[in-house]
């Protein structure tokens, strides 16, 4: 039996940070009777949730650049369990086109390839959208709101505000950028997701609305110049690399830039706290896979919750249990899209031959395609 406490606490579980993941969590939490606060920077009780959610949240892609996330199938059907979908601005994904540069191997992933009923592999948003949607779907009678570094006790304090320090965690640095950017070009996207793997890095164009959200991995001195580019000069760079299965690119949003890090959370399970999403794992977003996985987080953690008597939450043989449960399908993500990063932008004949070969078998068995699919959608959860 594990060890209960029956300290009097002001809370059962306090979630600290109200982006996607945790307020996915308050969402799934606020049905359970459990005594649950938020808290975060934008943790503000609604004044009115009905007239919240008759409006939704302005896009920021009109003021800063678009930092788009692919959503999967899975994660849609979490958040439909939630009552929180489908999510307003969000364009499908009827199909993933992956290819390398200067190489003839090339696959394409459709709903096929999954073997289930489904009209969209996934979709597109941009992230600054998400969790406004989200909190306007939190009921204040059933979740207490808090601003940051409010003092609260609580049984199980679980943590999701998207940072890993690096001192608790193992550390792979790509020495690469990240660029992310609106494209539009001289046709609108035909709901296709594109993934092309270059000798600089892999380069990835997502449908959002009728143009596509660009995430560019580029190593610091190439990216740099991307950054100080003109518009043209960009525009210029990225067709050279991409190609013309687009079209032309003919316009461009403002661009951000970022290093590409990811980590692994590694300390000792702790007593009273667990950790979620990029405060547990953050990822390479080759695959996009990033907030899928924290999804998967918090979908888990309700249902270990929801098996465990509300005096056991804090006990450490529940956070231990908790980093079992979760250990597989993160290492195993993060494997994947560290090997994915990787392996393209090595120039020796062997790595050339194995990734050519790879995408030629998906190109020609339809198994392939389909464990690809597979992983990309539902992650590694049930291998």
């Amino acid at each position: 039996m594990p060890a209960t406490t029956h300290t009097v606490t002001d809370v059962d579980i306090l979630i600290h940070g109200d982006g996607p993941v945790g307020c996915a969590l308050a969402l799934g939490l606020q049905r359970t009777g459990l005594r649950v606060a938020l808290s975060g920077r934008q943790a503000i009780q609604p004044t009115s949730t009905t007239t919240q959610r008759a409006t939704p949240p302005a896009s920021a892609s009109t003021t800063h650049a678009v930092r788009a996330i692919a959503l999967s199938y899975a994660s849609g059907l979490f958040l439909q369990r939630l009552s929180a979908w489908p999510l307003p601005q969000s364009t499908p994904i009827q199909r993933v086109h992956v290819s390398e540069q200067g190489a003839f191997g090339q696959t394409q992933l459709t709903t096929q390839d999954l073997g289930l009923a489904t009209q969209a592999l996934g979709h597109v948003i941009n992230y600054a959208d998400i969790a406004p949607y989200l909190r306007t779907h939190i009921d204040p009678k059933r979740i207490q709101w808090m601003a940051e570094h409010t003092a609260c006790t609580a049984r199980l304090t679980v943590h999701a505000e998207g940072h890993l320090d690096a001192s608790s965690a193992t550390t792979h640095d790509f020495a690469h950028d990240a660029i992310v950017a609106s494209v539009q070009f001289d046709r609108p996207n035909d709901g296709t997701a594109y993934e092309r793997f270059t000798d600089q890095g892999p380069l990835a164009l997502l449908p959002l609305n009728a143009g596509y959200a660009l995430v560019w991995s580029r190593r610091h001195a190439e990216a740099n110049a991307l950054m100080h580019a003109s518009s043209s000069d960009f525009l210029h760079a990225l067709h050279h690399t991409f190609g013309q299965r687009a079209g032309q690119p003919i316009a461009l949003g403002e661009r951000a830039c970022f290093p590409l890090i990811a980590r692994q959370r590694i300390d000792p399970p702790m007593a009273g706290t667990v950790h979620i999403g990029n405060a547990s794992q953050t990822l390479h977003p080759v695959a996009g896979q990033g907030l899928n996985l924290g999804l998967r987080d918090a979908r888990a953690l309700l249902e270990h919750i929801a098996q465990t008597p509300v005096e056991a939450l804090g006990s450490l043989d529940f956070a231990q249990r908790w980093r079992l449960l979760r250990r597989p399908d993160a290492q195993r993500t993060q494997h994947a899209t560290q090997l994915l990063a990787s392996l393209f932008v090595q120039h020796n004949p062997a790595a050339k031959i194995l990734r050519r070969s790879a995408l030629l078998a998906c190109q020609l068995l339809p198994f392939a395609r389909q464990q690809l699919a597979q992983r990309m959608v539902f992650g590694f959860e049930h291998t």
